[in-house]
């Protein structure tokens, strides 16, 4: 990587994964730091004409959308070194980091997470924009003075780019997505959209809550099945504490059967517990710590 790409200034590489790296990067243009991502192309020179057309389509359309828990697409291209896309820089730490450094999260907290994420989510819906590349590390999590956080979702338009530049098409997903979060219908590659959605999503927020995941660190076919059979532990083996209102609103979101979650994000919200309500305690022991192993998949720049 050039320390100059177009009009900009790459400073130093953040992370790098399956789909490519991200890069601290300052616009030659504004002055202003930026995020500089590079993807990863799987060769298919017959159909170089027309993925560079559809990337541009896509990126057009990421720039549209405009909410304050969504990273800001601000521009792209394709050069000599292949295709890449520029984002507002953040500051803040992923949820990978938060959780290393909190281990659980209280329900507030959770409750608070899941209310910005969906808010996000439903103007992502309304543009046509699913998000079947959630992971802990596809959430940045901003610290104020009285320890809440303002939460955005990166890595939005994931789910249409990586199927395009790979060879695989849809199959794509699977390859570099998180199997512990991973829709079962998104394996076979018949992503149910507003629905796989909500099913990664509520995989995340169970991550969350029950401070790892059971099937962190299981191969791809083995999580899977997992999946698809619903062989997810009851979430009250990790947190005695969570209400059930909040639990099986939370269950549902993680059915295995798309047809079974909600039908939209709106939806979603719509039968979210009221804040009072999935976040009442009651009396009961300390949560459950999930087993370390549980932590070890190294989520960033994936």
């Amino acid at each position: 990587m050039s320390k100059q790409v177009q009009n900009y200034r790459i400073r130093e590489k953040l992370g790098e994964g399956r789909a490519g790296a991200v890069y601290a990067a300052d616009s030659l243009t504004t002055g202003d730091p930026v995020a500089f991502r590079r993807f990863a192309v799987v060769e298919n020179p017959e159909e170089e004409t027309s993925w560079e057309k559809d990337f541009h389509d896509v990126i057009s359309d990421l720039k549209r959308i405009e909410h304050p828990n969504i990273l800001k697409v601000l521009d792209a291209g394709v050069d000599e070194d292949g295709p890449y896309m520029v984002t507002e820089h953040l500051e803040g730490l992923s949820l990978s980091q938060v959780m290393r450094q909190e281990g659980h999260v209280s329900l507030s907290a959770a409750y608070l997470m899941v209310q910005q994420c969906l808010s996000a989510l439903s103007v992502a819906e309304e543009y046509g924009y699913f998000h079947h590349a959630l992971s802990p590390s596809s959430v940045m999590a901003a610290p104020h003075e009285d320890g809440s956080y303002t939460y955005t979702l990166v890595d939005l338009g994931h789910s249409k780019l990586i199927p395009l530049l790979s060879s695989q098409g849809v199959g794509a997903l699977s390859k570099v997505m998180d199997p512990a979060l991973l829709a079962p219908e998104i394996y076979v590659g018949q992503p149910e959209g507003v629905r796989s959605t909500l099913y990664m999503f509520g995989q995340l927020v169970y991550w969350v809550l029950a401070g790892g995941h059971p099937l962190a660190g299981l191969d791809l076919a083995m999580a899977h099945a997992k999946h698809n059979a619903g062989e997810i532990p009851d979430l009250r083996s990790y947190r005695p504490d969570i209400p059930d209102a909040f639990r099986l609103w939370l269950m549902r979101l993680i059915e295995p059967n798309p047809m079974a979650r909600p039908d939209s994000v709106q939806s979603a919200l719509a039968s979210l517990p009221a804040f009072e309500v999935a976040t009442s305690a009651p009396s009961m022991p300390q949560p459950i710590r999930m087993d370390a192993a549980a932590m070890q998949p190294n989520y960033e720049g994936e």
